[in-house]
């Protein structure tokens, strides 16, 4: 809903690409630009969150109030970390047993013993490879074998407080451009490419009578034998791979039944 928004105001046929991120860069300036929207989206994020309902359960006006501001807190959060340059990466992911170098033991269980996680109580925040200050993995944590077994939430359900069809999304470029081949071989994109960036098209030729395949490096166009065949065309920008157009069907459903 978020994104949808944006693209409201935003016209595809008026955009160049010049990243791999394009639409993270023009989403998070424009966001940024955009007070208003800002806390209209940090409103909308609490507002239909499930945590709503666990909130109004409590029995104590301090701790609703504390828990609505933490939920806000961690939104904003979360929220300028997906719109951030270089990006930051958000990881929930629970490991079974403790990694001192990636996680903080909330529990601050001590020794030499392997201590196993309950649960994330906050996750990690990546950035270039390297955690941001205090951005390891806060975990809850245990010791479970012979000779001490520590406290821990049996049959915890921590499910996720958002849906996982609700959860926000900025489109990645290889989601919505498209390629298509006119004039024989010459590759046409539904987005304008910026010419100061680097892109190469992979088509996959193949002989029509052996029915040998090779793998011609382009950045535009090429020419092809009287008994040869394109099967494949794939894009690449910056070195990096976006997107295939599929010619021959027979070639299509052996790619999507692997």
């Amino acid at each position: 809903m978020v994104y949808n928004e944006f693209k409201n105001f935003k016209n595809n046929n008026e955009t160049i690409i010049s990243s791999v991120d394009q639409f993270k860069m023009e989403f998070s300036s424009w966001v940024k630009s955009n007070d208003k929207f800002m806390v209209k989206c940090l409103e909308d994020f609490v507002k239909n969150s499930n945590i709503n309902k666990y909130v109004n359960e409590q029995k104590e006006e301090n701790t609703k109030n504390y828990l609505k501001k933490l939920y806000k807190d961690l939104v904003t959060l979360f929220f300028e970390c997906e719109l951030s340059f270089p990006s930051i990466t958000i990881n929930y992911k629970k490991e079974e047993e403790y990694d001192f170098e990636k996680m903080e033991d909330l529990a601050n269980n001590k020794g030499k013993r392997k201590r196993k996680i309950n649960f994330v109580v906050f996750p990690s925040l990546i950035s270039n490879g390297e955690f941001l200050k205090k951005g390891k993995q806060y975990v809850f944590t245990y010791f479970d074998d012979e000779k001490k077994k520590t406290f821990y939430f049996e049959n915890i359900n921590l499910e996720p407080l958002i849906e996982e069809n609700k959860k926000f999304y900025i489109p990645r470029l290889k989601d919505e451009l498209k390629i298509n081949l006119i004039k024989v071989l010459i590759p046409e994109i539904n987005f304008k490419i910026s010419e100061k960036i680097k892109t190469e098209y992979k088509f996959h030729i193949r002989d029509k009578k052996t029915h040998e395949e090779k793998v011609v490096n382009e950045y535009y166009l090429i020419k092809i034998g009287e008994n040869e065949e394109c099967i494949k065309c794939d894009f690449y920008l910056m070195n990096e791979y976006i997107s295939t157009l599929i010619i021959n069907r027979q070639i299509e459903d052996k790619e999507i039944n692997k």
